[in-house]
C-alpha cells in the first residue's frame, strides 16, 4: 500500500491531455483522476507493467483505499485541454475508463466499465475509430463521447454521441458536428459545460440525463484566450461573462 500511495501522490498534478492525432484529448495516466462533486474518492490510473493500476484515492489526504490491476493500458478520460477528467458517475458507483492509444491514427476505442465501489467489471465496449469520453450520466447508464468525424483531414472536427449501456449498440449522435478545441470543462454532476474555441469561443452545456444540449456564445474571448469555466451555485462564470443555465 505504501508504494501505491507514494506513486499516486506524486501524480496528483494536472494531466497532460494527449490528443487523437492532434485533435481532442483522450485518456491519460495520473492527473487529478476521475471524480464527481461531493464524492470522497478520486480514481487515478497508473502504468503497471504492460497494463495499468486503478486506485481509489481519498480526495482529502491522498490515502489509497483500494486498487486493482488491469490487463490493458487504460486511463481516466480527459475531457478538455485544461486537464479536466471525467469517468465517474455522480452517484459514485460507475467508473468508465478508456484505453490509452498506442498508435495513431486510432483505429479502435476500447472502454472499460467498473463498479467503483469494488472494481467489479460491469462491461466492455470496443468502438471502431477514434472517440473520447466527455461525460457520464448521474447513474452511469449513458456514456457521452465525441467521435472524430474526419481525423485525417481535420482532427478538431467531431460530433457528440451517446452510448446507452442498457441498450448495447452503436453510439447515437445527439448533436451536429463542430470544429473546435475543447479548452476547458466543469460539471455539477448532471450538467457538463465545455468551453470550445477556434476562431471564436462558446460554451456547450450538456444535460447528461435528458441528452439535451445548449450553447452560449462568449463574445470578446479570442480562440487563444484560455479561461476555465466556474460554477457558483446556479451561475456559470466564463471569463467576464456570467450565465444562468
Amino acid at each position: 500500500m505504501r508504494i501505491a500511495l507514494v506513486v499516486a501522490a506524486a501524480l496528483l498534478g494536472p494531466a497532460t491531455a494527449h490528443a487523437s492525432g492532434g485533435g481532442i484529448p483522450v485518456a491519460n495516466w495520473g492527473g487529478n483522476g476521475a471524480t464527481a462533486p461531493g464524492r470522497a474518492f478520486t480514481y487515478i490510473v497508473l502504468p503497471s507493467g504492460r497494463g495499468s493500476l486503478v486506485q481509489a484515492v481519498h480526495r482529502e489526504g491522498g490515502a489509497v483505499d483500494r486498487w486493482k490491476h488491469l490487463p490493458r493500458r487504460y486511463g481516466a478520460p480527459v475531457a478538455a485541454y485544461d486537464g479536466a477528467m471525467t469517468g465517474l458517475s455522480a452517484d459514485g458507483r460507475v467508473l468508465v475508463l478508456a484505453e490509452i492509444p498506442a498508435v495513431y491514427p486510432v483505429r479502435r476505442t476500447r472502454l472499460l466499465v467498473l463498479r467503483a465501489t469494488n472494481f467489479e467489471e460491469l462491461g466492455r465496449f470496443s468502438l471502431p475509430g477514434p472517440y473520447t469520453v466527455t461525460a457520464i450520466s448521474p447513474h452511469g447508464r449513458y456514456v457521452y463521447l465525441r467521435r472524430l468525424t474526419a481525423p485525417n483531414r481535420d482532427p478538431l472536427r467531431s460530433e457528440l454521441v451517446v452510448l446507452d449501456r442498457a441498450e448495447p449498440g452503436a453510439p447515437r449522435a445527439i448533436a451536429g458536428e463542430l470544429t473546435a478545441r475543447p479548452s476547458a470543462r466543469v460539471s455539477d454532476g448532471r450538467w457538463a459545460y465545455t468551453l470550445f474555441q477556434r476562431d471564436r469561443s462558446w460554451v456547450e452545456g450538456l444535460d447528461t440525463v435528458t441528452q439535451a444540449t445548449r450553447r452560449w456564445e462568449v463574445p470578446g474571448l479570442r480562440g487563444n484566450d484560455l479561461v476555465k469555466p466556474r460554477l457558483d451555485g446556479e451561475l456559470l462564470h466564463v471569463g467576464t461573462l456570467t450565465l444562468r443555465p
